[in-house]
């Protein structure tokens, strides 16, 4: 899972231990429950992540980071 800082070219990409979405925040995991992974990867969740550095970030690098929160969420089909 990635995240895109709107208005920028930062992409940040969300640790997931065995690309487990329990680690999702409830209002992400309400969106995307894991059990259809085909229509899960064929959205794209918008609205306001916060969340933790899990290493310094680093010009060009992808940066890892764990969501703690997730609001005003809106789930479109992916362009």
């Amino acid at each position: 899972m990635r995240i895109w800082v709107v208005g920028t070219r930062r992409i940040l990409g969300v640790a997931q231990q065995d690309e487990a979405f329990d680690q999702l925040p409830a209002s992400v995991r309400k969106l995307w429950d894991g059990k259809n992974p085909d229509a899960d990867w064929s959205t794209v969740i918008y609205g306001n992540f916060k969340v933790c550095a899990l290493a310094p970030g680093r010009p060009g690098r992808m940066q890892e980071v764990e969501v703690m929160d997730a609001r005003r969420l809106v789930l479109r089909p992916r362009p």
